[in-house]
């Protein structure tokens, strides 16, 4: 898997998103999908990882509480009519005040292409899915991202598009992701 490497530099270079990490590292991350973001983004922490995500978690996370929840292209594999009650569910294992962290590949900049005289050739990867050898069932623009979890009661606090690298059998290519950080409310106090 392609490495994205993230940096404090406000413009996205190729293969670079720029993503502001929490304040507090957290102690206990749950991977949804590849690892290699949460591993990135979370190096210290303790992570789960579910890398076939369907619409239910397996049973033996239902029990702990996350300080992170990071998807990275795992959403595309959720039909749409789904997803609101899958990230509900993701929201669950949040302790309050956590965040999640939810990467998709950008449905917006896999259209211009589309539509575009010169399409690049990560747009059949980008819109199929080019990093597992199963197919994306849906698409999800950054708004569908931020309005589902908004939906889930968690407060989207960053919303950011960026270029990321991916490899679909000996090709590589840049295409655009959207990347969209949301948090928990903490619970007010009776």
């Amino acid at each position: 898997m392609d490495e994205i490497k993230v940096i404090d530099d406000p413009q996205p270079k190729d293969g670079v998103i720029n993503i502001p990490v929490p304040p507090v590292n957290p102690a206990r991350v749950l991977s949804l999908g590849d690892p290699t973001m949460a591993n990135q983004l979370f190096p210290d922490a303790q992570i789960d990882v579910v890398d076939q995500v369907r619409t239910k978690l397996p049973a033996r996370y239902s029990k702990i509480q996350y300080d992170s929840i990071v998807s990275y292209l795992a959403l595309p594999y959720i039909h749409y009519r789904n997803a609101r009650k899958v990230i509900g569910e993701w929201a669950g294992y949040l302790k309050p005040g956590g965040s999640m962290h939810i990467f998709v590949p950008s449905l917006e900049w896999a259209a211009e292409q589309i539509l575009s005289e010169e399409p690049s050739n990560a747009v059949h990867a980008v819109l199929y899915g080019g990093h597992y050898p199963n197919n994306f069932m849906c698409g999800y623009t950054m708004m569908d991202v931020r309005t589902l979890c908004e939906m889930n009661g968690l407060a989207v606090i960053y919303a950011r598009v960026g270029t990321y690298q991916l490899q679909e059998g000996e090709n590589l290519y840049v295409a655009e992701t959207n990347y969209v950080m949301a948090v928990k409310p903490k619970k007010e106090k009776e």
